[in-house]
């Protein structure tokens, strides 16, 4: 595949319609028909219809946000993590670029095929949440510091729209909080990402329980932190309880599950010994 082609398309490409055409371009290039790259894409998201789906590739309707562009991106874009980073990177840089052309304008309800307009409220807020799915999913992949920003930017929307729709107390606001801080950590951004990851951390400790292992990685995630900021006390009380907890889930465990949860007491006695030696 000759990824350096597809690049170039993105380089020169001037309009979202230009954006889809490449992405089609990239599609054929693996020899995947439009059939198989639409099965690849999360069900529900954004209420994305085959019809716009086909016009989005051909470049007959220009891409109308981000959140579809991402969904595009990632069911066109080659398996290899590698290769799907670099060209993610490439299509949010030339929709940076271009964004979306200011004299579209937006498509009358009644006629719009993106958004299926005949759903409930409750249908049209799951739609939502999968969208969510799918920007964190690309996100998780922009790991490289070049791509940080942008992945910072998708966290805090999913972010502040799961607070939105599902409250503060919800499960997987807690894990937008505990990714979004893990994020901010990895841009050198402490203060902020302890915030974070402190919500993260008491919402799963109270919603999940002390020995859930969501709870057990913001902990481990907040040790971290706070050893970056030179808390060292605070650090490895955090990893000393960490590996207390691990230990117990590991000594109540059946047997299928025990050399995964031995991998979590070795890991984290590792990393308390390291602090423990600062």
């Amino acid at each position: 595949m000759n990824s350096g082609e597809f690049l170039r398309r993105l380089e020169v490409a001037t309009t979202a319609g230009q954006l889809g055409q490449a992405l089609d371009w990239l599609c054929k290039e693996q020899n995947r028909n439009r059939s198989q790259v639409f099965a690849r894409i999360k069900p529900g998201v954004a209420g994305l219809r085959r019809s716009s789906f086909n016009y989005f590739l051909a470049g007959t309707k220009p891409i109308p946000n981000k959140t579809i562009l991402l969904a595009l991106a990632v069911a066109c874009c080659p398996s290899d993590e590698a290769q799907q980073r670099t060209m993610i990177r490439a299509v949010l840089e030339a929709w940076d670029r271009i964004s979306v052309p200011r004299d579209v304008p937006e498509p009358r309800k009644p006629l719009d095929d993106v958004m299926t307009t005949s759903t409930s409220n409750a249908e049209a807020e799951a739609d939502h949440l999968r969208t969510l799915e799918v920007m964190a999913e690309v996100a998780g992949k922009l790991t490289d510091p070049a791509t940080l920003p942008q992945a910072l930017e998708l966290y805090e929307h999913v972010l502040s729209t799961r607070r939105r729709l599902l409250g503060d107390p919800h499960r997987e606001t807690f894990t937008a909080s505990h990714n979004l801080g893990k994020a901010l950590a990895e841009a050198k951004r402490f203060d902020a990402a302890r915030v974070q990851l402190s919500r993260a951390y008491e919402g799963r400790r109270t919603l999940l329980g002390a020995r859930d292992a969501a709870s057990l990685s913001s902990m481990d995630a907040l040790a971290y932190v706070h050893s970056r900021m030179g808390e060292l006390v605070t650090a490895k009380m955090l990893l000393q309880e960490c590996l207390e907890l691990w230990q117990k889930n590991l000594d109540d465990a059946p047997e299928p599950e025990r050399d995964q949860l031995a991998l979590k007491v070795r890991d984290t006695a590792a990393k308390l010994e390291r602090l423990q030696r600062a």
